[in-house]
């Protein structure tokens, strides 16, 4: 972990870990602005801290291209959203 940390600062990522999962969602919260752009890839982990709870809160406009009843157009229109979105959130694994 201390590897892939410091690989990540020294391409000027911050990096910022927790203790626990139910860390995760107080973290992210205070990231993020009311209004913002967000998205974000298929993750379990995701689901699983409470991320995906908080970014689908109303003060958020969160492109969903998963949601169940999305039709082939709107989900295109998506994808070009999420070229300019202000935070997209994906897994990342380390191994």
């Amino acid at each position: 972990m201390k590897n892939v940390i410091s690989n990540l600062e020294k391409n000027n990522i911050n990096v910022v870990t927790c203790r626990t999962k139910s860390e995760i969602p107080q973290i992210v919260e205070k990231l993020l602005f009311s209004g913002a752009v967000i998205s974000s890839g298929g993750s379990v982990s995701l689901k699983e801290s409470g991320v995906i709870d908080l970014i689908k809160k109303p003060c958020y406009n969160y492109r969903d291209r998963s949601k169940p009843d999305i039709t082939e157009t709107e989900k295109q229109q998506v994808f070009k959203d999420i070229i300019g979105c202000d935070f997209y959130f994906c897994e990342a694994l380390s191994y």
